[in-house]
């Protein structure tokens, strides 16, 4: 255990860690979760089946960001790029690559890999959501964690497809500009610029709406596009 962060151990030699700021998105998805089960289940909130239905969802979902999050590793190591480690933050997962993508083909098909992996747990857990939603009471809570994995693996998919640089979507289209500049700081300039136009209406949109984790998302987007291209200027 380090300072800031714990070890949960390793998957195909990848260290995995959970940095302590998760447990706090963590208590908050719970809390936001039981409420929902609470009142889906007509059930007091502080009852024991909502609230052990938020904690199990919980985790479930963050296995499956954990599995975008090995596609993107898997992905790299069959590249050539060795992962340094995975771990859990307050906005999600990272993966640390030991080494900068060598060309437009290997960014394109480490950054695909992650969304693939949402669409087809999402693919895959749809078929058991239709046959236990047959009007079978006892199924019921099991039927609504299904549909919210279902559901959550679908928005994480088509968010991180969104052309916002250093989201996934980004890093495609910075893929897309690198292959046709052959100028990997130019395509990554452009990328930040685009980045940040969608940084800014997601940070609007989320006042409007009081989307707190949208917000922070927004700020997170704008200030680590600006930091990349910082750091591959610096290396030029």
């Amino acid at each position: 255990m380090s300072f800031k962060k714990i070890k949960l151990g390793h998957i195909r030699s990848i260290p995995i860690y959970i940095d302590y700021s998760w447990f706090l998105i963590f208590g908050l998805f719970v809390f936001t979760l039981t409420r929902y089960f609470a009142f889906s289940l007509k059930l007091e909130s502080l009852s024991f089946l909502p609230l052990s239905m938020g904690i199990i969802t919980v985790i479930l979902a963050f296995t499956c960001f954990l599995i975008h999050e090995l596609s993107h590793s898997f992905v790299a190591i069959k590249n050539g790029i060795p992962i340094k480690h995975i771990t859990l933050y307050m906005l999600g997962l990272g993966a640390a690559l030991s080494k900068d993508m060598e060309n437009a083909g290997q960014e394109f098909k480490i950054a695909i890999a992650g969304p693939i992996a949402n669409f087809i747990i999402a693919g895959l857990l749809i078929w058991p959501t239709i046959i236990l939603f047959q009007g079978l009471p006892a199924y019921y809570p099991i039927w609504l964690i299904l549909d919210y994995l279902v559901m959550i693996n679908i928005i994480v998919g088509l968010f991180n497809l969104a052309p916002a640089f250093p989201l996934d979507g980004g890093r495609i289209l910075r893929s897309a500009l690198w292959f046709i500049f052959k100028n990997k700081i130019k395509a990554t300039r452009a990328a930040v610029w685009v980045g940040r136009f969608m940084a800014g209406l997601m940070f609007f949109i989320a006042l409007h709406y009081g989307m707190i984790i949208m917000l922070l998302i927004s700020v997170y987007i704008f200030f680590m596009g600006n930091a990349e291209l910082a750091r591959l200027e610096q290396k030029k």
